[in-house]
């Protein structure tokens, strides 16, 4: 069998996202990637976050677990505040932690 594979598979990774208080918290699942083949950028209002590694792709007769390309944008509200989006890369799984413009902060009314 002379097949050989020598490009990445780009996938869409899974995610999840959370709304606590004042913030959001997505979770993207990235698994195999160093920190340092991980990308978060804010472009036009969206967010982007892709992964390529930088190891070299060996030929092989038959390969079945492909190594992948992550790449996937969510658009952002106009409750996001750009500038304190922070990112963290553990285990696996980036997380971002996108923070509320202070207007859109729960404010608790005390009862008099």
């Amino acid at each position: 069998m002379n097949t050989t594979y020598e490009q990445l598979v780009q996938v869409a990774p899974l995610a999840d996202i959370e709304e606590v208080n004042d913030k959001y918290i997505l979770s993207i699942d990235m698994p195999g990637m160093k920190k340092e083949d991980i990308r978060v950028t804010l472009e036009n209002g969206n967010l982007v976050v892709s992964g390529k590694p930088t190891f070299p792709i060996q030929s092989k007769e038959l390969v079945e677990n492909f190594a992948k390309e992550y790449f996937r944008t969510f658009s952002l509200g106009n409750d996001i505040d750009a500038s304190s989006i922070e990112a963290q890369y553990e285990f696996g799984v980036v997380s971002v932690t996108l923070a509320k413009k202070p207007q859109y902060k729960p404010k608790q009314i005390f009862i008099q």
